[in-house]
C-alpha cells in the first residue's frame, strides 16, 4: 500500500488497494465510472456504505493519478534522452560542417593555384610557338 495514501475504509478498502495494484489507467477509469454509476443508481446492486464507495473512489483516483504521473515521468525521460541524442548529433554535424568548410577552402586554394599554373604554362607554350 502506498504510504502516502490516506487510510480509507476497512477490509474492503484494503482488498481494493490490493486489486488496484493490477489496474492500469484505463481500468481505473472504468472502475471510477462504475463507482459513479453506483452512487447515481444503487438500486438492485449489493448495498455498500457511502464511506466505502467514496473511499474506494479515492483509492482508485489516487492510483490512476500515480500511474499517469509515472507515465509522464517516463515520457519526459525519453524526451530528454532524445534531446540529448539530437544535441550530440547536431554537435557532430557542426564539426563535420567545419571540416567540410575547411576542406572546401583548401580545394579552392588548390584550384586557384592550378589555374594560375595553367595560365603560366599557356603563356610559356604560347611564347615558344610564336
Amino acid at each position: 500500500m502506498d504510504p502516502q495514501a490516506p487510510q480509507v475504509g476497512g477490509v474492503e478498502a484494503l482488498q481494493s488497494q490490493d486489486m488496484l495494484n493490477n489496474y492500469g489507467v484505463s481500468q481505473c477509469h472504468a472502475k471510477l465510472q462504475e463507482l459513479l454509476d453506483y452512487t447515481n443508481n444503487p438500486a438492485g446492486k449489493p448495498e455498500r456504505t457511502i464511506r466505502d464507495v467514496v473511499g474506494e473512489m479515492f483509492l482508485v483516483f489516487h492510483h490512476r493519478a500515480h500511474l499517469q504521473a509515472t507515465e509522464r515521468q517516463s515520457r519526459i525521460a525519453q524526451l530528454q534522452s532524445e534531446k540529448s541524442s539530437l544535441q550530440s548529433e547536431n554537435s557532430n554535424l557542426q564539426s563535420e560542417k567545419i571540416e567540410l568548410d575547411r576542406t572546401q577552402g583548401e580545394c579552392e586554394i588548390m584550384f586557384a593555384g592550378l589555374q594560375s599554373a595553367q595560365q603560366e604554362a599557356e603563356k610559356r607554350c604560347g611564347g615558344q610557338a610564336s
